[in-house]
């Protein structure tokens, strides 16, 4: 499901960096489906996580990130955990 709270945030913060051609940027997107992303744009996106949400990545959670699904899903279990919610995206 595309529409969970953290995918909405990542969708942003994507569209923030690629422009408009990332609204259509799917849970199953990896870097290479996006024109401009390579690692240090992967690093402005978790710095930008972090600065924004409070997402702390391990190296090994990094390790695991095999498409935006997978760094959407992260950012979801951090929310939970932490009781935060996205504005726009609360009860």
């Amino acid at each position: 499901m595309d529409d969970t709270a953290g995918f909405s945030a990542l969708r942003q913060v994507l569209i923030e960096l690629f422009g408009s051609q990332a609204a259509d940027i799917g849970r199953d997107a990896t870097a290479a489906d996006v024109p401009g992303w390579d690692s240090m744009q992967m690093i402005t996106i978790i710095l930008t996580l972090q600065e924004r949400y409070g997402l702390l990545l391990s190296n090994q959670d990094i390790d695991r990130l095999h498409c935006v699904g997978d760094l959407a899903d992260q950012l979801d279990r951090h929310l939970k955990a932490s009781g935060a919610t996205i504005a726009g995206s609360g009860p």
